[in-house]
């Protein structure tokens, strides 16, 4: 599961003149439906992992990040470029490093010590590599040379394999920060930004249909090209919403039959793309064939509806700010990290549990885990409370 960007929706202007004394704020206004939705989708992923005949295409739940990823990362590269008409490639790196890396590295620890003590032979050969690969963020490639079959990957399966989506994040952003430094430096229109979107589509398109000649479904699934599509869907909506969703549009008492149509489009929109995407996770299993036949490409546009639907705060906006699914948005980094390892220690052999009892364990252990970190380690680091210092570390 990729990892979130606290950043919430701001409107795509033309950049004003360079002014050192504006502030850009380290992140935008929390909207609770987008953490909702984050916590819908990584919700899929888990009762997949848990129990795959229940949700069998509950893996949708990535596609669904990706796309929230890049339209957040984008809202907050170009809100940066609007407000300074420069990007401070130092400062994002320094925000995606505290952000994601204490918890990457704590879910590594865990899924480590794990196989340690749980492991079969398989495991323990291929740990150093595995570890490796998850530290450099190239986890997906590493996984596509050993010839990883995803479908395949719940029989002793590395318990490193989840870092594959977190790798296509990092390598997203790796792309995505330097070319929006270099668009700042050298551009002064949004036309730059639009480039680079199709340009990440295209290359997305090319290399999709070139592996489904194949039907080789796995090379899709983790490779970086054949999912920036869905990452790319994402930067689209972001460039896209200041034009297709006017201020007025997310007032929440419109003036003018002319908003409320569009409200009740945009509403009607994203809840179609709910429904599909809801049904596809019931219906379309990992071994489908549509995964190289556009269907990942299909779940990112039907996402990206969600999303104009949330920034028009209509029911479906309401729906996602239930609050167990908000609450369960703001710790699902730490919930996709440590559900993985703790499935390969929590089983039938060493529990006793099968069914509902083995899945309440569980999902016992990774809310706790997940929540441990979120306050203890996560929270601390993001606000400034732990600092670290090359001889100790201080609350």
């Amino acid at each position: 599961m990729p990892p979130p960007v606290d950043t919430a929706p701001a409107a795509v202007r033309t950049p004003r003149p360079r002014d050192t004394t504006t502030a850009v704020p380290e992140r935008l206004p929390r909207n609770r439906a987008l953490d909702g939705l984050r916590g819908l989708a990584v919700l899929a992923v888990v009762v997949y992992h848990f129990e795959p005949d229940l949700v069998p295409g509950g893996y949708l739940g990535v596609s669904i990040f990706f796309t929230l990823s890049g339209f957040l990362i984008t809202n907050l590269l170009v809100s940066e470029w609007t407000a300074t008409s420069s990007i401070d490639a130092r400062r994002f790196w320094a925000r995606r490093a505290k952000r994601l890396l204490p918890a990457a590295f704590a879910g590594i620890a865990v899924a480590i010590a794990i196989t340690l003590v749980a492991g079969d032979g398989h495991q323990l050969r291929t740990l150093g590599g595995d570890v490796t690969s998850a530290l450099a963020y190239v986890a997906n490639w590493h996984f596509i040379a050993q010839g990883q079959e995803y479908g395949a990957s719940f029989e002793s399966p590395s318990l490193l394999l989840h870092f594959w989506s977190l790798a296509i994040e990092e390598q997203f952003y790796l792309v995505l920060g330097t070319a929006a430094w270099l668009i700042a430096r050298r551009a002064r229109r949004r036309r730059a930004w639009w480039i680079l979107t199709g340009a990440i589509v295209a290359v997305s398109v090319a290399s999709t249909l070139w592996f489904s000649w194949s039907d080789d479904i796995d090379r899709v699934y983790f490779g970086t090209d054949t999912r920036s599509f869905e990452l790319a869907a994402g930067m689209a909506l972001a460039l896209a919403v200041g034009a297709v969703l006017p201020a007025r549009l997310r007032r929440r008492d419109p003036d003018g039959d002319g908003e409320a149509r569009t409200r009740l489009l945009v509403t009607v929109l994203g809840a179609a793309g709910l429904t599909g995407l809801v049904v596809a996770m019931f219906t379309v299993d990992d071994r489908s064939i549509l995964l190289v036949r556009g269907g990942l490409p299909v779940a990112a546009l039907l996402t990206a509806t969600v999303l104009l639907a949330i920034l028009g705060r209509g029911p479906l906006a309401r729906a996602l700010s239930w609050r167990p699914l908000v609450g369960l948005g703001l710790i699902s980094y730490g919930v996709y990290l440590y559900h993985w390892p703790l499935m390969g220690l929590i089983d039938t052999d060493r529990t006793g549990l099968e069914g509902a009892g083995l899945f309440a364990a569980r999902a016992a252990a990774t809310l706790a885990l997940a929540l441990a970190s979120y306050w203890l380690l996560e929270q601390p680091i993001r606000q400034g409370r732990w600092k670290l210092t090359p001889w100790r570390v201080a609350p």
